[in-house]
């Protein structure tokens, strides 16, 4: 059996939250406001929201620049 979907660059909203260090709730909140990255799973009842890592990490080294001028 492969490890491929441990090394995937797709995160759920619980591993994106955790590995930008804030919370479930905020996180769905940035991405529902376009502030972040995401990409929406439509569902019936409610909306799943799966993170690529390198658009993150692209987000990330991008606001730290723009907030140090």
């Amino acid at each position: 059996m492969s490890t491929e979907g441990q090394n995937s660059p797709w995160l759920n909203a619980r591993e994106a939250a955790s590995y930008l260090k804030i919370t479930r709730r905020t996180l769905v909140r940035w991405a529902r406001s376009g502030r972040i990255p995401a990409h929406s799973l439509s569902g019936r009842r409610r909306r799943t929201w799966r993170f690529l890592r390198p658009e993150l990490d692209a987000k990330l080294a991008g606001s730290s620049v723009g907030s140090a001028e």
